[in-house]
């Protein structure tokens, strides 16, 4: 008898329950594309993105590194690349051979040919630059300027050409056309000693980011 109370208690002992593991989430990992020939973003918002051939519509990124970027409807804090064109978009930095922005906004841009249509930028350095409707605070091209029905605080090229816009000072070994004047003799000078400075520390900043 005590033999069977003690089977009986041993198949009468209480289980161990289980306790069930949380569950898991899986989590999305977006890497750079570094390896990618063409990356197609919509209604994404990403870190860095890197590819040969980047479109982005209604997508924000921090870095874009490629040789042909399109933008529509997008946010792009510094943008790398050979050709850049853009419509209803916006940009911290850009640093491109060729850029074109139609209805969009640039903090600052580097470019060696370089379109706005529609839209504005608060310093733009290039080696030509044209802009139709647009306008910046600093225009500074090594070549030419062309300007329609726009125009800037300060222009400063070789050749500066302006239809129906206007300038508060203007440094060109040629100027041409018809344009509205923002400073007087005097406001002219205070303001160009504040442009002198302000282009003085882009250029420096320039420089500095070359050297790292």
């Amino acid at each position: 008898m005590p033999e069977l109370e003690k089977s009986e208690g041993k198949r009468r002992a209480p289980r161990r329950k289980r306790t069930a593991k949380p569950a898991v989430t899986p989590t999305l990992v977006v890497t750079p594309a570094k390896e990618k020939e063409q990356l197609d973003l919509h209604s994404r918002s990403l870190h860095d993105v890197t590819a040969q051939t980047v479109t982005l519509a209604q997508s924000a990124a921090n870095t874009v590194d490629a040789k042909s970027v399109t933008a529509t409807q997008s946010a792009m804090a510094n943008v790398s690349a050979t050709s850049l064109t853009a419509k209803q978009s916006t940009f911290a930095q850009v640093e491109a051979e060729r850029v074109e922005v139609t209805q969009g906004a640039i903090a600052l841009a580097r470019a060696e040919e370089m379109h706005l249509a529609g839209a504005g930028a608060v310093a733009i350095l290039g080696t030509n630059v044209q802009v139709d409707a647009g306008g910046a605070q600093y225009l500074v091209a090594r070549n030419s300027i062309q300007v329609g029905q726009g125009g800037a605080a300060v222009m400063a090229a070789q050749k500066v050409e302006i239809q129906n816009g206007f300038v508060g000072i203007v440094l060109a070994r040629e100027f041409n056309g018809n344009v509205r004047t923002l400073f007087d003799q005097r406001g002219a000078f205070v303001f160009g000693l504040a442009a002198g400075i302000v282009l003085g520390l882009l250029g420096l900043s320039q420089r500095k980011s070359k050297r790292v």
